[in-house]
């Protein structure tokens, strides 16, 4: 069996399970980064909306009532934000991931607060992203360490990718504070219409982490399963010249 069949299989195959199905990815850090097809290249004008939100683990382990009720109004509601796609010295099409986070976390939290600390887009590891979160009075220090990659072209039009998340998110200068800390996985599905669009379908899935006494017990009593798995469609309209296409 060809890797790209094999690869192909295997995210075609998550994405067919139901979230009670779900657990973690079992393959590890495939590549460097996502290396996206040629079509990506550029900025987009993205609009994201949640379709669904589950609890696959209960509400206790979700995170209460009052989490699921603000995750629940959030469905159909669209989030917009700017993403580019820039080339690599060796021609290949990534993800601007300094600049695509700036965005999309500032169009997520609106008036409620700011971002800063990210590197340059011309310089950063792609693998391990780290800014400050600045909510209310209270700052955050947040890092988002790539665990596991998997990426595969379908066909000349469709490619999916899996990024498999450990988000730990602490308040800064507070060394008696625990960090919190989760796994999550971004599936994605893209498909270039005969438009020039894109369209995404994408499933996040959160894991607990057992960082804390209180933290395993509640790992635990998952028994591996995902607490929170959300899904959205994405829709991405080109803002710079047709001719990358």
């Amino acid at each position: 069996v060809s890797s790209t069949v094999l690869k192909e299989s295997i995210l075609s195959k998550r994405f067919a399970q139901n979230e009670s199905q779900l657990r973690r990815p079992e393959f590890g850090l495939f590549a460097s980064d996502i290396y996206y097809p040629r079509w990506f290249q550029g900025e987009w004008a993205a609009c994201s909306r949640a379709i669904s939100v589950k609890a696959p683990c209960g509400l206790d382990l979700f995170g209460g009532e009052n989490v699921m009720s603000s995750a629940q109004k959030e469905l159909e509601q669209a989030v917009n934000y700017d993403v580019r796609f820039i080339k690599t010295n060796d021609d290949a099409v990534i993800a601007d991931r300094p600049y695509n986070t700036k965005n999309l976390v500032s169009a997520t939290l609106g008036d409620k607060g700011s971002l800063s600390g990210l590197p340059s887009s011309s310089s950063f590891d792609p693998n391990d992203l780290r800014f400050t979160l600045d909510i209310g009075n209270t700052v955050f220090e947040a890092r988002l360490r790539i665990i596991a990659r998997l990426y595969d072209q379908i066909n000349d039009t469709q490619f999916q990718t899996s990024e498999f998340i450990r988000q730990s998110v602490s308040i800064s200068n507070n060394l008696l504070a625990p960090p919190s800390i989760k796994d999550i996985e971004t599936l994605c599905k893209y498909t270039l219409n005969s438009d020039g669009t894109i369209s995404c379908d994408q499933r996040t899935a959160t894991w607990l982490f057992p960082s804390d006494q209180t933290a395993s017990i509640k790992e635990a009593t998952a028994q591996g399963r995902a607490i929170d798995v959300r899904t959205y469609t994405v829709s991405y309209i080109s803002a710079t010249s047709s001719d990358l296409l």
